[in-house]
């Protein structure tokens, strides 16, 4: 699993911290930030070649206002900051994996739920019953795109393509293109994506799959009618 991209910024505690020095100063503070974001607790030795040139004139300013443990410097907030972050992506990846696991290798029947976003907009009023959970739009979609790249016998690029279209929001950002669908069977819809595509994945060549048990149905069945030449019967 990939690294968090981002984490809470607390803009009144870097105000607090930065208010003792000049502008130099003030940049290797930042630099110090993004380094305890990419490497946590840095070593003195890493925090001099993070620093470089700047390290002798501006270390002390920083210094001030860094937590030691074990020889190694960090900034409180920084660091619980990360950690909450690291928590809430926990939870939201099992809620996640949790629903998807109800779904999984049932192509046909996919959440495509239009829920509200506010978890309290259900609630049931006069305490009887529980509260409704609601399936937000990402983690739909999140749902949604294990669902399609768990499909096999296609190229990446296709399920990327047929991914990114039809997990297009609406203009109010609260469905997917897929949800408006009247019917739904992901197998089929791969399958016509994929004959209907004028281009050559991977090396110039279509990539060889299985062919399906109800596309060879159906050929089998195209092959029996018989076919009207173009102008009509000769």
């Amino acid at each position: 699993m990939s690294k968090d991209p981002a984490f809470l910024f607390y803009d009144g505690d870097a105000a607090r911290d930065v208010s003792h020095m000049n502008r130099l100063e003030r940049g290797a503070y930042f630099d110090f930030i993004q380094a305890q974001r990419k490497f946590g607790d840095l070593t003195l030795c890493q925090i001099q070649k993070i620093l470089g040139k700047d390290f002798d004139s501006c270390w002390p300013a920083i210094e001030l206002i860094a937590e030691k443990k074990d020889s190694a410097y960090y900034l409180d907030w920084v660091k619980t900051s990360i950690s909450r972050r690291k928590h809430h992506c926990d939870q939201q990846r099992q809620r996640v994996t949790k629903r998807w696991a109800a779904y999984r290798g049932n192509t046909t029947v996919i959440p495509r739920i239009y829920l509200k976003e506010n978890e309290n907009e259900n609630e049931k009023k006069g305490g009887v019953g529980e509260n409704k959970k609601q399936v937000l739009l990402k983690d739909r979609e999140e749902i949604f795109r294990m669902a399609v790249f768990d499909q096999k016998g296609y190229p990446h690029e296709m399920y990327l393509e047929f991914f990114n279209y039809w997990s297009e929001a609406d203009r109010l950002g609260k469905k997917m293109r897929f949800e408006d669908q009247k019917t739904w069977d992901l197998k089929k819809r791969l399958a016509n994506w994929y004959a209907r595509s004028n281009k050559n994945y991977g090396n110039g060549k279509r990539t060889t799959r299985p062919i399906h048990e109800y596309e060879r149905e159906a050929a089998t069945k195209y092959d029996a009618v018989p076919q009207t030449p173009i102008g009509g019967p000769v």
